[in-house]
């Protein structure tokens, strides 16, 4: 019902919206089916998946088959965190701890599954968007290399059983894009981010609640923090601002 929808609001104002469909990915016929449909009837130019899908991680293998899917159509998958993510019971209290850390665990767990588990080993073309900056995990990068180059060739393997990865785990890391959702004018966590993802890989994104549709001001703010920041090379910021996303979509820019 929402891809339906979401593609009458699209084709009223074209040059103004582009439409991701929302998938159930162990919904196993039908949403292979749906995804035919969002893009051969409905326009839709990519798909929108959570962390966590009915229990499978994005590394799970029973995920192969709308992956496949996604690398026939060349469809953008954009990864969003689970509302109540599992096994983290930490979060747990009379805050709203959960609200601020789980999500972003859960996003990180999700980033690493993907340049870990095998899934761009075996679809190295799809692109996967990972939203609010991977939930921060630039900030453990460096940790992940240390260990993969301590167990990987010391005095026990990374893995417990056969790698799932026959190249660096940088190699898909770098891979992936990062949107910068879920921090509203976050331009500390987008300089954290620049650390360990170069710019061509961060898109531009706002979220709800700080979606800004109330507060536009804040929005075009947070554009110009980003336009100033003077640790970006000459154009990288256009780029954050939408030339990368105009790629993955394969929009054609003036």
């Amino acid at each position: 019902r929402w891809n339906t929808f979401a593609s009458g609001v699209i084709k009223k104002n074209s040059k103004r919206f582009i439409g991701y469909a929302c998938i159930q990915p162990m919904a196993g016929k039908a949403a292979l089916d749906e995804i035919d449909h969002a893009v051969n009837d409905l326009g839709m130019k990519g798909l929108h998946i959570w962390t966590v899908n009915n229990g499978k991680y994005l590394d799970d293998r029973a995920m192969w088959p709308f992956y496949e899917k996604a690398a026939k159509y060349k469809l953008p998958i954009d990864v969003h965190v689970t509302i109540e993510p599992a096994g983290l019971d930490a979060m747990a209290s009379s805050y709203g701890l959960s609200y601020v850390l789980a999500r972003e665990f859960d996003m990180a767990i999700a980033t690493m599954r993907l340049c870990l588990g095998g899934v761009l080993e075996d679809f190295p073309d799809l692109v996967f968007i990972m939203n609010h900056f991977g939930g921060g995990v630039s900030s453990v990068a460096d940790r992940m290399t240390a260990y993969m180059e301590f167990l990987g060739t010391g005095w026990e393997s990374f893995y417990t059983g056969k790698p799932l990865i026959s190249k660096p785990w940088t190699t898909y890391w770098d891979k992936l894009y990062f949107n910068t959702a879920g921090r509203e004018m976050g331009i500390s966590s987008l300089k954290c981010a620049l650390t360990n993802v170069k710019p061509e890989k961060l898109v531009f994104g706002t979220d709800w609640p700080f979606n800004y549709d109330y507060r536009p001001e804040k929005v075009r703010a947070y554009a110009e923090e980003i336009k100033k920041l003077d640790i970006l090379p000459p154009g990288a910021a256009d780029k954050i601002l939408g030339g990368n996303a105009a790629r993955i979509l394969g929009i054609k820019t003036k």
